[in-house]
């Protein structure tokens, strides 16, 4: 298919024109695109930065007890 069989109505080379509430409609579009990969983003670091806090308690700090000695003998 050619390009002109997808916009009929733009002429080759002309940039689009908008009118205001196209624009603003845009605009929100566009901040809401933002703000959901800003919140995205932000829920990745935290979880990623849980895992590696855990991973190093777990592997440097932690000490495990023996089962033997809870058992009541």
């Amino acid at each position: 298919m050619r390009e002109r069989d997808f916009m009929p109505n733009m002429e080759r080379g002309k940039p689009a024109t908008y009118t205001g509430d196209k624009k603003a409609k845009m605009a929100a579009k566009t901040n809401k695109k933002w703000v959901r990969l800003a919140t995205v983003f932000a829920y990745v670091l935290s979880v990623s930065l849980a895992a590696i806090i855990l991973a190093i308690y777990y592997s440097l700090i932690w000490k495990p007890t023996s089962a033997s000695s809870s058992s009541g003998k």
